[in-house]
């Protein structure tokens, strides 16, 4: 049947993430121990026992509130029957009750796109990516704290049309959740601009999630002698020369209007 969790079913679905998305534990343990908001996770029960569930995290966008579809996942023996369809159609009653007009999702791999166009999503949220292999000079670098993070991307986001924004909460969880996975959010000067850089060190090179400068470039190539790595990929908010265009996140639109996409970057993805 259709459910909220329920604080007790933290074991249960930490189970059916590791069993559908794998590891490590420790982010496991890391997101139920920092994220887990019980009204915020819909679920289909079996005997009791959460076997489907989906996460809404809330977002906003044009001055209107929505929600980012996280954490979609059936246990192997129960998918074929619907599950998450049922999950989906409820889901949007309830996004409309807390007054959201939309929702977006980012697919886990390109071949899910063709399946969530088929509930509606619309690809619409692009980003530009170019690999970088040259470490360069070392600029300065400093951690940027939360609070300065959270004032400087809002002044960025506002430059941005249609962008989207985390409230205060969720993005604090994306500033943790960097650090946990060994990355950080790092303050730079470009002149007398005070920039930012959210980076994840990966076991295939250093990803540059979301970047502010003029020129990203250089400052990729001292972040790679920051890191002391041969290689980054940049994600970048706007086609720059040398920079490849491709497919990011989804939109759905719950009040009849078009989708209008804009800028989505620092997703839980």
């Amino acid at each position: 049947m259709l459910d909220f969790a329920k604080p007790e079913d933290r074991d249960d679905l930490k189970v059916l993430w590791l069993t559908c998305f794998g590891g490590p534990q420790s982010y496991i343990d890391f997101y139920y121990d920092r994220r887990f908001v019980p009204e915020d996770t819909l679920v289909w029960r079996e005997n009791d026992r959460p076997v489907s569930m989906m996460t809404l995290m809330r977002i906003r966008k044009n001055g209107e509130e929505g929600a980012y579809v996280y954490a979609v996942a059936t246990l192997p023996e129960f998918r074929g029957r619907g599950l998450m369809t049922r999950l989906d159609q409820w889901s949007q009653g309830i996004m409309k009750e807390r007054g959201m007009t939309f929702s977006t999702l980012v697919p886990a791999e390109p071949g899910l796109f063709p399946m969530y166009e088929k509930l509606g999503y619309r690809s619409c949220f692009p980003i530009w990516i170019r690999d970088v292999e040259k470490p360069g000079s070392e600029k300065t670098f400093t951690v940027c704290s939360f609070p300065e993070f959270l004032e400087l991307r809002r002044r960025f986001l506002y430059r941005i049309p249609g962008a989207v924004w985390h409230p205060e909460r969720e993005l604090r969880y994306v500033y943790e959740e960097l650090t946990a996975c060994g990355g950080a959010v790092l303050r730079y000067l470009e002149g007398e601009t005070v920039c930012y850089a959210a980076c994840t060190p990966e076991e295939n090179g250093l990803l540059i999630r979301e970047i502010t400068g003029k020129d990203p470039i250089p400052t990729a190539q001292s972040l790679l002698a920051h890191y002391q790595m041969q290689r980054a990929r940049i994600r970048s908010s706007r086609s720059l020369p040398g920079f490849q265009k491709v497919p990011y996140g989804m939109e759905r639109r719950l009040d009849g209007n078009p989708e209008t996409g804009g800028y989505m970057a620092l997703m839980l993805d």
